[in-house]
């Protein structure tokens, strides 16, 4: 059982097995430092390497997910930190802070350098590459571990607000049935007839969400015309486009394929609403295009906007949950849907972007699926 404390560096067990004068002169190179409970020992970027060694207290470790902070791990006693980033040479990649007050031993990198030079070249460049590789996977274990965690929370959260929305979107429901069954203006069905589909929609996109957060997607595939889906999600953004001023251009070839009507919904809702986020207001314009690719067994479609550009910070993880840029009121779970939903299908789909210019999501999808209902 562990000490509730260590009395000097040279008891710490990072030095039980060492003799000689050589950890001698790490122990003269080793300095103690004293931290305030939730003090920062050191943050996401910092550049003060060596070895830490804990002598007495509690130390948190946590990473940042998007704009957010997430304790990862956490240390007590004769454990060790910060050996990862000296031995990469690289700046810390999480935050260690005190969730006690502590008494901490560092080794500063040079000494630490100093003394493993005596190894042969060789053997250390691989132990470098090897702690390398460990950092890079324990990294992306750690995010993904905060994004399933993330996602079951908001799970949760949907799952909550569907049951207490039910009741007012049925009353939206009868409502609109009610005035469409009294009323003679056409007008006023089609309104109605909007308001039912709207609704229906919504609860869709709920129950959509809570099936990501919970890594479920079902598909009900059908054989279908795309120009009519298309067709029918312009017609109901038009009054949305019309009030921003944005136009919204098509050309869909004639194409029937196997897909599930409400997911290509799903689909070209996001990817628009993100267009007309990012596109000056009355002048904003939006394309889709689709057509058969050359080998007859799948489509390629095009959608392009002249917004500002994806930002550079979040091109190489665009497709991951949680990112998001700009936005305030987005979570960043629209693009990883849209992935989820062209993946669901078998497809493919990647985008090309240009500051101040635009952007274009190009999507291949097959024209028949194994099994369509």
């Amino acid at each position: 059982m562990q000490s509730a404390f260590i009395t000097s560096i040279e008891e710490h067990p990072f030095f039980t097995d060492w003799t000689g004068p050589d950890t001698c002169a790490l122990h003269k190179a080793a300095r103690e430092m004293d931290y305030a409970e939730g003090e920062v020992i050191y943050d996401i970027g910092g550049k003060e390497l060596g070895v830490f060694l804990i002598l007495e207290g509690e130390v948190t470790f946590f990473s940042k997910i998007g704009e957010h902070y997430a304790e990862i791990d956490r240390r007590s006693v004769g454990a060790v930190f910060g050996d990862v980033s000296f031995m990469t040479s690289s700046p810390h990649r999480i935050r260690a802070v005190a969730h006690t007050s502590c008494r901490i031993g560092l080794i500063p990198a040079k000494a630490m350098d100093e003394y493993l030079g005596q190894i042969p070249p060789p053997v250390f460049k691989l132990l470098r590459s090897m702690v390398d590789h460990i950092s890079k996977t324990t990294r992306a274990c750690s995010e993904q571990l905060v994004q399933h965690q993330k996602l079951a929370l908001l799970g949760g959260m949907v799952n909550s607000i569907v049951h207490d929305f039910k009741s007012p979107f049925q009353m939206i429901n009868l409502g609109a049935e009610m005035i469409d069954s009294i009323a003679k203006d056409r007008q006023v069905h089609r309104l109605c007839s909007s308001i039912t589909d709207q609704v229906g929609r919504m609860l869709e996109m709920s129950t959509e969400l809570g099936e990501y957060s919970r890594g479920q997607s079902s598909f009900n595939f059908q054989r279908v015309n795309l120009r009519k889906i298309v067709d029918q999600f312009v017609e109901s953004q038009s009054p949305l486009l019309s009030k921003e001023g944005f136009s919204l251009d098509r050309d869909i070839a004639e194409v029937e394929m196997d897909a599930d009507p409400q997911k290509i919904m799903r689909l070209l809702q996001n990817l628009v609403s993100n267009a007309a986020e990012s596109m000056p207001a009355g002048r904003g314009k939006v394309s889709i295009s689709a057509a058969p690719a050359p080998d007859g067994e799948s489509l390629v479609m095009r959608i392009s906007d002249n917004g500002t550009g994806i930002p550079e910070s979040i091109r190489d993880s665009f497709w991951n949950p949680f990112v998001t840029s700009g936005k305030p009121h987005g979570i960043g779970l629209g693009t990883s849907i849209v992935k989820s939903i062209v993946d669901g299908h078998g497809g493919t789909i990647d985008f090309s972007t240009e500051t101040g210019k635009g952007t274009t999501f190009t999507i291949t999808l097959p024209l028949f699926q194994t099994a369509v209902s």
